[in-house]
């Protein structure tokens, strides 16, 4: 068939015999093919696109952690740890934790403050903006596996535009908690059994 030029890339886009990605790569399938054989290696390679598609989303979803150290010194020089970007979910939202050791806001000098980043996504484009939804973080209690400190942070119609818009670069606008911890309630508790700061 002949094809102006200027319609190449057009005609591209639909070509059967084009040769393409599986529709499964974002999930770790390599293969390529030509369009037209997209269905049959659906077909043929179903329980590999199912186990891979559960393996990426366990990848996803996994707890992400991040570890307070130099507790003190933190705290002297005020200033501010992030975790690595993490997604809410297989082709969610990517997001990070932002703390603050000496508090931020009406958390200052008495408080570990907390907040979530949106950070810009692989995925965005397929999104709903701005973000709605909760994060759950927990701060650990060093001791045993219970007693765990929870905070639920909201996204909704009372968050700032700037904390939950699509972000095109990376900034420091979060929403959280600046009153996250107090911390007089970061040592041992004979009480309660808890501890959330070692040293």
């Amino acid at each position: 068939q002949n094809i102006k030029h200027c319609n190449m890339e057009l005609h591209r886009q639909t070509c059967p015999k084009e040769i393409v990605n599986c529709p499964y790569y974002d999930m770790g399938c390599q293969e390529k093919m030509a369009r037209e054989d997209i269905d049959k290696h659906e077909e043929t390679k179903t329980k590999i696109h199912l186990r891979k598609a559960l393996e990426k989303i366990k990848e996803k979803k996994s707890p992400i952690s991040i570890k307070l150290t130099e507790f003190s010194k933190h705290k002297r020089l005020q200033d501010e740890q992030y975790s690595s970007g993490f997604y809410t979910s297989a082709g969610g939202y990517k997001l990070r934790l932002k703390l603050c050791a000496n508090g931020m806001g009406n958390g200052k000098d008495t408080h570990i403050s907390c907040s979530v980043n949106l950070m810009p996504g692989e995925y965005d484009n397929t999104l709903e903006w701005p973000f709605q939804g909760e994060v759950t973080v927990q701060l650990l209690n060093q001791l045993e596996d219970k007693n765990h400190l929870k905070r639920t942070i909201l996204f909704n119609d009372n968050t700032p535009d700037e904390c939950k818009n699509r972000k095109n670069e990376v900034d420091n606008e979060g929403w959280g908690k600046d009153r996250f911890i107090p911390h007089t309630d970061l040592g041992c508790n004979s009480s309660t059994n808890t501890q959330y700061l070692i040293n």
